[in-house]
């Protein structure tokens, strides 16, 4: 069940996260102002990679055997992270980090960072 709402909170907050940017970039017509849309898209599918291999274990059915997909095995006593729980850890940390990247984009911090740096840079040669 939890893992039912975890995925449907997420599908609603990475929708309108993206429909969000995609309002924000309808006029814009090259790559470098439409990117943050761009890399958002991404790193979401990233993000929900992890949830949706959790809900097709909650419903096996045959076609999703447990072992391949789990997030851990035992060996000797210890926990272990399984290759795809590797592999889901991985893509969700760079999901993350891409998301980070892509909001900031879209706020224009990148934008305001550079004209601060700029200033600074002009007021300082001034001196």
């Amino acid at each position: 069940m939890t893992h039912h709402l975890t995925f449907g909170a997420d599908f609603v907050f990475f929708g309108n996260l993206l429909w969000t940017f995609a309002i924000g970039t309808q006029d814009y017509k090259t790559f470098s102002e439409v990117w943050p849309l761009v890399l958002a898209s991404i790193s979401v599918s990233m993000l929900m990679v992890d949830p949706t291999r959790h809900i097709l274990l909650d419903h096996g059915s045959g076609l999703w055997y447990e072992d391949p997909f789990s997030m851990y095995f035992m060996e000797s006593g210890a926990v272990h992270l399984t290759s795809a729980g590797r592999f889901c850890q991985r893509v969700t940390t760079v999901g993350m980090v891409l998301l980070v990247v892509a909001v900031s984009g879209f706020s224009g911090i990148f934008q305001r960072l550079s004209q601060f740096v700029g200033n600074r840079s002009q007021s300082g040669a001034a001196c």
